[in-house]
């Protein structure tokens, strides 16, 4: 980790094992010491998210032939 602040607080791991922090105790660190910077990263993602679901609709939707209607 670069952040030399952050990183006093989490656990030396050994990258060849591939190993990450706890992610309740990744995340409660970095909201405890960088609480703007976490909240910028959750509004980020929550903007792609929303950002993918666009013209989600239009795939859901059932168009009924005119055929189909003059029958019913």
């Amino acid at each position: 980790m670069n952040d030399p602040v952050v990183s006093q607080y989490l656990p030396t791991l050994d990258p060849a094992e591939h190993k990450f922090p706890e992610r309740d105790f990744f995340f409660g660190v970095l909201s405890t010491l960088k609480n703007d910077y976490l909240k910028k990263i959750i509004a980020d993602a929550h903007e792609v998210r929303l950002k993918g679901e666009e013209g989600e609709e239009e795939k859901h939707n059932i168009v009924v032939k005119d055929s189909w209607l003059e029958e019913l």
